[in-house]
């Protein structure tokens, strides 16, 4: 699967690390669910942060609503 970056931001300092708190837009092609919405907390998702892979109609709920997953 081919995934581009659209952008990527180091928010920290923040509540959560005060050196890397990082969020990334990425479009996987040809996928059911293209949008990514990462965030990196000190390094890494496994030690906290996460992903969600949206399809268009649920990015549109979320931005419509202002939910966050």
């Amino acid at each position: 699967m081919k995934v581009v970056e659209i952008g990527r931001r180091n928010n920290a300092p923040s509540a959560d690390d005060p050196t890397h708190d990082v969020c990334v837009f990425s479009i996987a092609i040809d996928s059911d669910q293209p949008f990514w919405l990462e965030q990196s907390i000190r390094g890494g998702h496994a030690e906290r942060g996460g992903c969600s892979m949206l399809a268009l109609h649920e990015l549109d709920a979320c931005a419509a609503t202002g939910v966050q997953r």
